[in-house]
């Protein structure tokens, strides 16, 4: 009896093994990719934890990467522990809520939510909003097991101003996230609700802040579709953004479309209508708002990221209004058949991620026998499809070929003609899109800078 009422944190348990794994056997495709390793390029130059744009919670992953490196470890322990570190967070999060906390229905939402719909950001894991997720969770289950117990702890109260005033910094739709659990936990739990709105208060009162006063280009640029909110509003659903989404769902994310469904019929069922407008409306609302902000489309690994919100507010929704009710076999296998369905589409999908990996090895290859290996490829000199995005080829590119060739390539991908012209020639520096450093300035065990030569082009 007790091996079935344990069987949630037994799947959890052999998940996150089998998620682990993953992140060792494809630690390449998982971290030379974009962000990874602009952060890993970015550690390793300056010795120190890279944070961009503010977002604090990047420090949290790069930990051990950052350890190693002090450690004089080699740049692929680095990169292997930095994919580690990203599921590691998670699996901390959970075991945290589920032993220490003891709120299972949190630390399950936290484990649902990055596996019921995770496809692509399995393999970008550099987005703080999935951690944002997960401490959202965090809090608000200790806030309310403070409530439960009638005991708020000094340390307690002393860390969660400081807590929260992290979290609003991790990513700019974190006020998502904040606002969907508190508010949800408002109409679930109504004896909490007076806490609970303070909480959420105070959240909101500090991301209003935060955003007031201190704002990025880049999270400045991220919302700038919503300025025309009103234009496209009334041809939503003839926006390439909305056409784009509904495949997505269908097709990839049918398991959350399916759940969400489900779940909004048992609401239905059983006459918990507020509930079930506050849920539907929220999942219409958070996909307006991404395909508004972007209604030419996007990169679906970039929309994924955002769209995972709709996952943790059906994994709030299905944890306490329907599992909460099963017994525990039937339980188990709808937890245990959103794992399994998760695993079979992260494995399918690292072919689309190793494929891109191939194409910088095919160009590394055709380029070693070269005189001159330090290079500038015009646009029509390679496929910006197969990399996905190519701003951060060059620190991709470093990435690769240290880690396989134990020689750091510097070769330059343009996205428009001309744009490195007036690198051409130089010697004993490595550009990338957003610098160069001077060979003298890196570290030689990250940068194996043998080619002293200009750069040339092909």
């Amino acid at each position: 009896m007790n091996s079935i009422k344990n069987s949630t944190i037994i799947i959890i348990t052999a998940v996150s093994i089998l998620l682990t794994l993953l992140a060792i056997v494809f630690y390449k495709e998982r971290m030379i990719f974009i962000d990874t390793s602009f952060y890993l390029f970015e550690l390793c130059r300056t010795g120190k934890v890279f944070v961009g744009h503010f977002r604090f919670g990047g420090i949290l992953p790069q930990i051990l990467p950052y350890i190693a490196m002090k450690l004089n470890a080699p740049l692929y322990v680095l990169t292997l522990l930095y994919s580690i570190s990203f599921h590691l967070f998670f699996v901390l999060v959970i075991y945290f809520l589920w032993f220490k906390v003891k709120d299972e229905k949190a630390a399950l939402v936290v484990f649902l939510a990055q596996v019921m719909l995770n496809k692509f950001n399995y393999f970008w894991p550099a987005s703080e909003l999935s951690m944002a997720i997960g401490l959202t969770v965090l809090l608000y289950a200790m806030i309310n097991k403070q409530i439960d117990e009638k005991n708020w702890k000094n340390y307690f109260i002393f860390l969660l101003p400081i807590f929260s005033f992290a979290l609003v910094f991790f990513h700019p739709l974190v006020v998502v996230s904040i606002g969907f659990l508190f508010i949800y936990g408002m109409i679930k739990y109504p004896s909490n609700r007076k806490y609970n709105f303070a909480a959420l208060l105070m959240l909101m009162t500090l991301y209003f802040f935060r955003t007031m006063f201190i704002k990025t280009p880049y999270d400045e640029n991220a919302k700038s579709g919503l300025d025309q909110f009103y234009t496209h509003l009334p041809n939503y659903f003839h926006l390439t953004s909305t056409k784009n989404c509904i495949q997505y769902f269908l097709h990839d994310y049918y398991i959350t479309s399916l759940i969400i469904v489900g779940t909004l019929a048992y609401l239905f069922f059983k006459r918990r209508i507020l509930t079930a407008i506050f849920f539907g409306a929220s999942v219409f609302g958070i996909l307006l708002l991404i395909n508004i902000n972007y209604p030419a489309g996007g990169p679906q690994f970039y929309l994924e990221n955002q769209y995972n919100l709709v996952a943790y507010m059906t994994a709030v929704v299905l944890v306490h209004e329907v599992l909460a009710e099963l017994t525990p076999i039937p339980k188990a296998s709808i937890i245990l058949t959103i794992s399994i369905f998760c695993i079979v589409r992260l494995i399918t999908t690292a072919s689309y991620f190793t494929n891109r990996l191939d194409y910088y090895r095919d160009i590394l290859k055709k380029t070693e026998t070269l005189e001159k290996k330090k290079l500038v490829l015009a646009p029509n000199q390679y496929n910006q499809d197969s990399l996905i995005m190519s701003w951060c080829s060059s620190y991709e590119i470093w990435h690769l070929s240290t880690i396989e060739q134990k020689e750091s390539r510097s070769i330059v991908l343009e996205e428009k003609e001309k744009e490195f012209e007036w690198i051409i020639g130089v010697k004993n520096k490595f550009f990338q899109k957003f610098g160069s450093q001077d060979y003298k300035e890196l570290n030689p065990r990250y940068f194996i800078m043998n080619d002293t030569s200009g750069y040339v082009r092909k």
